[in-house]
Parts: structure tokens; sequence; C-alpha cells
């Protein structure tokens, strides 16, 4: 089960940004989702802060 503590996300997408570590180790690292990370690290406009905040997936109607 992964961590839905929004920090540990805001770290790995800002590890990932940063270059400081790949998608994979930080997904390990901080025990979320790989494809999260990657989606929410091409945000580029955007700072790892409010990335961690946009709700993905399928629209609600």
């Amino acid at each position: 089960m992964w961590s839905r503590n929004p920090e540990d996300m805001r770290r790995a997408i800002q590890a990932v940004k940063e270059k400081r570590m790949s998608t994979l180790m930080a997904a390990r690292t901080f025990n979320v989702p790989r494809t999260m990370i990657q989606r929410r690290a091409k945000m580029d406009n955007l700072s790892p802060k409010y990335a961690t905040k946009i709700k993905l997936g399928k629209k609600q109607s």
C-alpha cells in the first residue's frame, strides 16, 4: 500500500525535478506510485507543492 501523505508526494516530485533521484528510486524511497510522480513531475509550470493538490483521473460529472 502506498503512502497517501501529500508531504511524501511533494518530496518525491521535488527530488525528481531536481534530478537527485529517478522516478523509480523516488517511488520506492517515499512509497508513492511511480506513474503519479512521472505525471506530476512533467508539470513544469507548477511547483511540487501545488502539483500534489491536482486531482488526476476521470472527470467527475
